[in-house]
């Protein structure tokens, strides 16, 4: 059941704690002061239930998207961010309750969401050693590590599962709320940054844009043909969200949640073009794939019964009919003729961006490959461990400006995979596989009972681990946290 009056006061607080981020950062002593009372809050409130942390560290993963520094803290040459000191303070108190309650605490989700992720801990221990003993920096190895860390909030995230029954119920309204929050913000992005040609639409771009920059929340670039582009490594929620709505308006029984479902499912379309990542339309495809496979299973077994069919159908109805909407959104909001609108090509802007692959990014992610996998092969069993480096040449021209032959090194890769076994070895890329096979095999048990849960969070596990070909999300906090939900949602 939907509780509406808890979504409003969600949207009210994260429409609150964005605006106290957005006047903090060009405010330095009141941000400052908004991190601390933020800091304050958070550890009253996540003692006063352990729940209420995990709930502010799911939604402001979605929020702070790349770096979690929409409120910071400065510590000379350090700054602090948001997201770990809720990390911080979610753990400590975690701690804290595990040892007071020792005595009741059971481990009787040990199998089925803790067990898998062992695998993981082991390799990324490993890959932590074997960086140290092969001389790499240190400093590039805790800091090329420090993504996987984020993964222990699972701990906390099933304590909390496991002492309160409504954990589930209040973390989805928070996560589909912080996801709703977040569609509109790319919206009025959009809208904004197609009428630049009024003073004061000009002047909420020159401030929003410094502050999107500066927070990690997202990149906004402008395209050859006028359109700008808005991208926000946190729209890997958007993608599960739309194939989520996708389960909701076919499978649920109540029809305002399906209209809902049908509305939603149109705007995160609208997001999902107007990102123009390539990497997100891989992993769209990998989901909708499996979306489709799983609409044949019946009992366990996949069956060619007139309603599976008339279901599939009506599943490429409402994917066309989403995309299409969302494309109409997009365009409605680029040309609503007040202000006057910029000049924009968006059919182009798209026929381009599928086509193209000799933009800068594109080739200098191209550029990296060949050395990236003959560092792989030097040590191709046990791997290089954290904080290798690789040196290439980068069209990017952020770098040209500093170095015109386009020559970068650096531990960070946008080829997920091969990031990962380079650092941690084949044992690394086991460890993933052993993830995602555990918790596949555990939503496809499910199926029958619980099918609304079972196929939106398999269908986003398998458009995680497709968008982490191109894109490296399995080694940081957004792809582990979508992974921490999608194990927490398994229903034995």
């Amino acid at each position: 059941m939907i509780q509406w009056k808890f979504i409003r006061q969600t949207l009210l607080f994260i429409t609150l704690f964005e605006l106290v981020s957005f006047l903090g950062y060009f405010n330095p002593t009141a941000g400052k002061i908004a991190f601390a009372l933020a800091c304050i809050a958070a550890i009253v409130l996540t003692l006063q239930k352990l729940e209420y942390g995990l709930l502010l560290a799911l939604s402001e993963l979605v929020l702070g998207s790349k770096g979690g520094y929409l409120l910071s803290f400065p510590i000379e040459n350090f700054t602090l961010s948001l997201r770990i000191a809720l990390f911080i303070i979610v753990m400590s108190v975690f701690f804290l309750r595990a040892f007071q309650t020792r005595r009741s605490w059971q481990f009787a989700d040990l199998r089925t969401h803790l067990l898998p992720w062992i695998p993981l801990a082991v390799f990324v221990l490993w890959g932590m050693i074997i960086g140290i003993m092969r001389d790499n920096d240190f400093g590039n190895v805790l800091l090329d590590a420090n993504g996987y860390w984020y993964a222990a909030l699972l701990l906390p995230a099933v304590f909390a599962l496991h002492n309160d029954r409504k954990f589930s119920a209040r973390a989805l309204h928070v996560l589909a709320s912080a996801v709703v929050f977040l569609a509109a913000k790319t919206l009025i992005l959009v809208y904004l940054f197609s009428h630049g040609s009024a003073f004061y639409i000009n002047t909420l771009i020159w401030y929003g844009y410094r502050w999107i920059r500066a927070t990690e929340v997202g990149e906004i670039t402008v395209m050859p043909t006028n359109f700008v582009r808005i991208f926000m490594q946190s729209h890997i929620f958007i993608l599960a969200g739309f194939l989520a709505a996708l389960i909701v308006f076919l499978r649920h029984t109540d029809k305002t949640a399906r209209k809902l479902a049908l509305g939603c499912a149109a705007v995160f379309a609208g997001i999902l073009l107007t990102s123009f990542s390539r990497s997100y339309w891989v992993g769209l495809a990998a989901g909708l794939l499996v979306f489709t496979w799983l609409l044949f299973m019946r009992d366990g077994r996949i069956t060619f019964s007139l309603g599976a069919i008339r279901e599939k159908l009506t599943l490429v109805a409402v994917v066309m009919g989403a995309f299409l909407t969302g494309g109409a959104i997009l365009a409605a909001l680029i040309f609503f003729p007040y202000p006057r609108p910029s000049a924009v090509d968006l059919l182009a802007s798209l026929k381009d961006r599928s086509l193209e692959f000799g933009d800068a990014a594109t080739s200098s992610r191209w550029n990296l490959l060949p050395p990236l996998l003959s560092v792989v092969k030097e040590h191709t069993i046990l791997g290089s461990g954290f904080g290798t480096t690789v040196t290439y040449t980068s069209d990017d021209p952020r770098v040209r400006e500093t170095n015109p032959s386009g020559r970068y090194t650096t531990y960070a890769f946008e080829w997920g995979y091969l990031d990962i076994w380079l650092k941690m070895g084949l044992g690394g890329l086991f460890a993933f596989v052993w993830l995602f096979f555990s918790q596949a095999r555990a939503h496809l048990r499910s199926l029958r009972f619980h099918p609304i849960i079972a196929v939106s969070s398999l269908a986003a596990l398998v458009a995680l681990f497709a968008t982490s070909i191109f894109s490296p999300y399995l080694n940081h906090p957004l792809g582990l946290g979508l992974l921490i939900i999608t194990g927490l949602a398994i229903k034995e």
